[in-house]
């Protein structure tokens, strides 16, 4: 079916899927996971908050990583004090990170403990329903 530029196809293989289509996608998974290996040989583990557990003080709204400039966002809106880690790769980090306050934030908002391989992001009840975006990068 054709709607304006949008081809929208539908396709039902009935428990059948071609021969030909299977050989192909298992031929390129062992290259995905070799290109996951090399990158992460060379860049490390992107940094990352384990924010999807009960005690993540707030609503993430968005991260992310450019490996290109090593730079990590991270915008949230907090629901009150407390406290979350962000994790990054210590043998690609040696220096440690670094955090810039974002939008909406600044550095009397918030306190921070560094230990190896993660940073711990500490705030007040000041904060609560502002929308927070901080910076992480290489030093």
């Amino acid at each position: 079916m054709l709607t304006g530029n949008i081809v929208q196809v539908n396709v039902d293989p009935a428990g059948y899927i071609p021969s030909s289509f299977v050989a192909i996608v298992v031929a390129e998974i062992p290259m995905c996971i070799a290109r996951v290996r090399g990158y992460l040989a060379d860049h490390g583990f992107p940094p990352y908050i384990p924010h999807h557990t009960e005690t993540f003080p707030g609503t993430m709204q968005g991260e992310t990583f450019d490996h290109t400039s090593s730079t990590f966002e991270a915008k949230w809106k907090a629901h009150g004090a407390g406290s979350f880690n962000i994790y990054y790769d210590k043998s690609k980090w040696a220096g440690g990170a670094k955090i810039v306050p974002g939008d909406n934030i600044s550095e009397t908002d918030f306190k921070v403990t560094e230990s190896e391989g993660k940073l711990t992001i500490t705030f007040e009840e000041d904060v609560k329903d502002k929308n927070l975006h901080i910076i992480v990068k290489k030093p």
